[in-house]
């Protein structure tokens, strides 16, 4: 599961390498403690680079913090 994982400082550029190398349409963004702030689509990247953002830009104004989980062992 940590393949899946990118830090919320982490470049445009980056998440779109990490999403093509593991052929995945999402990843999760966590923090320094690995504690989930949101997830960052591949739909979420193209729009931000269809926008003008830069390549080198952080992620941390693209991701979605309103992102819906599960908790293993908290659900019914």
């Amino acid at each position: 599961m940590k393949q899946f994982f990118i830090q919320s400082d982490c470049s445009i550029k980056d998440a779109l390498k990490q999403l093509t190398n593991l052929g995945s349409k999402c990843l999760v963004v966590v923090n320094s403690e690995e504690k989930f702030l949101g997830t960052l689509s591949d739909g979420d990247v193209r729009n931000t680079i269809l926008n003008g953002k830069n390549l080198k830009d952080s992620i941390k104004t693209v991701f979605n913090e309103n992102s819906t989980y599960l908790q293993e062992g908290q659900y019914t």
